[in-house]
């Protein structure tokens, strides 16, 4: 099935998240810095949304956050990773994604390190999709549908529930 999306649509959605987000981000007594990288160029190539700096443990971590918004999960129970050289997964250089579930406020963590290793060593477990937008010439991306509890009980993450600032 090749499910067709209005990308500007997804978008201006996702551009919104992300400035909830910043602007949460921001108002943590852990934050040390934030900056938006969002608009750069150079990072865009790197898919590269943020770099926050917060305390943690009593020294400084960095951090650098590619934000990815689903608004499917909540109905499929797939995290949907895009992959091939148009994914994210493969373009993306953050540390951290920050993906969230939208049906249900819930922002998950992943270690993109771990959650690239991890993908490659099972993706011939999961099943693909091909996904279109309806706008931006017909872009095409394939993704893998991987179950919930896959990700959550083989990769290290972080779950925080983002209602309140959604």
């Amino acid at each position: 099935m090749n499910k067709k999306f209005s990308f500007q649509e997804q978008v201006a959605i996702a551009k919104q998240v992300e400035d909830k987000l910043y602007n949460y981000w921001e108002g943590l007594s852990s934050t040390v810095h934030l900056i938006d990288l969002r608009d750069k160029k150079k990072w865009e190539d790197y898919d590269i949304d943020f770099i926050h700096a917060r305390f943690q443990d009593d020294i400084v971590k960095f951090r650098t956050v590619e934000v990815k918004v689903d608004f499917r999960m909540s109905d499929t129970g797939n995290f949907f990773i895009e992959i091939g050289e148009r994914g994210w997964l493969n373009k993306s250089k953050a540390e951290t994604i920050a993906y969230l579930n939208h049906g249900k406020g819930l922002m998950y963590y992943i270690p993109n390190k771990r959650l690239k290793g991890y993908i490659e060593a099972h993706k011939s477990e999961f099943d693909s999709r091909k996904v279109s937008t309806s706008d931006w010439g017909g872009y095409d991306v394939e993704g893998l549908l991987v179950p919930y509890d896959d990700v959550v009980t083989n990769i290290p993450i972080y779950i925080e529930d983002l209602t309140s600032i959604l």
